[in-house]
């Protein structure tokens, strides 16, 4: 069972006030005006910037940052595995003689799934992206009929 927030239910245009914790917690602060952690790595701070900088605003919350870091990392580490496998075989020989992928590249498979569920949780994939409705101005419709 996939539970959403109250807020993803929100931007996604499927939020009934029915099914509405009401005491749910609100974060208020967005997350651009959050710095990157201090712990992150130089290639996470710009991974983070670049993410808070594309994203519309409100879509992610101080709350959120944790999460944000573990992308930012994750994609870090991912980037800088890949640099090394670009200097290296991908795939080896073991003892008996059979074919096996590196450690590296098993590393970077690994990492790549962890990639995908963190993009998925932060709204980063094409698809997860389009069930995301940014709160704004509405804008009209000159045209009558699709008013109907």
């Amino acid at each position: 069972m996939n539970i959403k927030s109250t807020a993803v239910k929100a931007l996604q245009g499927t939020l009934q006030p029915c099914r509405t914790n009401k005491l749910e917690p609100k974060p208020h602060t967005d997350i651009a005006e959050m710095k990157p952690p201090s712990n992150l790595t130089k290639g996470a701070k710009q991974i983070w910037k670049f993410a808070v900088s594309q994203m519309p605003k409100g879509m992610l919350t101080t709350l959120d940052g944790p999460l944000l870091s573990q992308w930012a990392t994750t994609l870090d580490h991912y980037n800088r595995i890949n640099a090394q496998i670009e200097q290296s075989d991908l795939c080896v020989y073991d003892e008996a003689g059979n074919l096996e992928p590196t450690k590296l590249l098993n590393m970077s498979l690994k990492l790549v799934q962890t990639l995908r569920q963190l993009e998925q949780e932060l709204g980063f994939t094409p698809v997860s992206r389009s069930r995301v409705q940014t709160v704004g101005k509405k804008e009209e419709s000159t045209n009558g009929f699709l008013d109907l």
